[in-house]
């Protein structure tokens, strides 16, 4: 498995082959990409990961920050067929979650939405490190309310105690570093 904190450059993903990155996407360009993400959303909303599929082998424009949002949307609506897919299945774009934000933001979404299919679905494919100290503290006190102690357990052991205890680190109120 890739270094989760390996990052794919976003405009590779949105700019068309031959195209200079900093040239703007043209309107028909950015009426495709409004269409691709629409068919997305209406695959992701059935949860029908071959449609879903079908969508990403079709488009060449889709940016990885529109896919990153999919994981965040299909995790809270427990769309796990969504979620198994771009986890587990390269796109033509090559692997798109070895940006541990991307992950990160889905598993604290889907922590407080009590998707907890979907948090574990994540844990599994090996992205266990949260961003910051504010989300290692949502997840966990979210994942404490509702009995999941498994949960709990894999967030505590895959971030260091500096991320868990820094926030709340002075007893005359908060202190963030």
């Amino acid at each position: 498995m890739a270094d989760e904190t390996q990052m794919i450059p976003s405009a590779a993903h949105s700019t068309p082959p031959g195209a200079a990155r900093s040239a703007p996407i043209t309107d028909a360009q950015r009426k495709d990409l409004e269409d691709t993400e629409a068919r997305l959303r209406e695959a992701r909303d059935k949860d029908d990961a071959d449609a879903f599929a079908a969508v990403l082998q079709s488009d060449g424009l889709l940016r990885d920050t529109s896919l990153a949002c999919e994981l965040l949307f299909a995790a809270v609506d427990k769309r796990m067929r969504i979620v198994d897919y771009l986890l587990h299945n390269p796109i033509p774009h090559g692997r798109i979650f070895n940006a541990s934000t991307a992950a990160s933001n889905a598993i604290v979404n889907a922590a407080l939405n009590g998707s907890w299919g979907a948090v574990r679905a994540i844990l599994d494919a090996g992205h266990t490190k949260l961003e910051s100290a504010g989300c290692v503290k949502m997840v966990v006190s979210s994942a404490r309310g509702s009995g999941q102690m498994d949960v709990v357990l894999r967030v505590m052991r895959a971030n260091p105690p500096a991320k868990r205890t820094r926030m709340f680190s002075r007893p005359t109120g908060l202190h963030f570093e």
